[in-house]
Parts: structure tokens; C-alpha cells; sequence
């Protein structure tokens, strides 16, 4: 497996540019075509904005410990019908 040696910075540059021209695009045409496009390229940011955000290991673990407190605060919310 081929390593990139390229900063997470440039990538984030190189897609903000790329959501922006594709911005551009669906303002000119807003077809269905170009918004697919466009929410394409606006999810590939987000995601390499969550990939700076700390390693894998990390925020797997604060997206489970927030999951499991979400539960926990709907069942104990829950009022029993009766």
C-alpha cells in the first residue's frame, strides 16, 4: 500500500477548492446533476475535516461514549403508559 506524503492541509485546500468551483457551477445551473455533484464534494471535505480532527482510535471511542449517553438519556426519559 502506496503511502501519500501530501499534508492533510493541502488535501482540505484542494477540496474546498473543488466545493467551491462546484458551488459556482449549480449557482449558474442548479440542476439535479450538479447538486449531486456538489453534495458530493461538500461530504469528501467534511469527512477529510473530521480526519484532522485526531486519530481513528479517538474519535471512535467519543462518538460511542456520546451514543451510549444519548440512549441512556432516552430510556431514562421514557414514561412508562400505563
Amino acid at each position: 500500500m502506496a503511502e501519500t506524503t501530501e499534508k492533510p492541509e493541502s488535501n482540505v485546500r484542494r477540496q474546498q477548492y473543488l466545493v467551491d468551483k462546484f458551488q459556482l457551477s449549480y449557482d449558474e445551473n442548479p440542476s439535479a446533476e450538479n447538486k449531486l455533484k456538489l453534495d458530493r464534494e461538500k461530504d469528501k471535505l467534511q469527512h477529510l475535516l473530521n480526519a484532522e480532527k485526531g486519530d481513528v482510535k479517538n474519535r471512535a471511542k467519543e462518538k460511542a461514549e456520546f451514543a451510549r449517553k444519548a440512549i441512556l438519556n432516552r430510556a431514562i426519559q421514557q414514561v412508562p403508559s400505563g
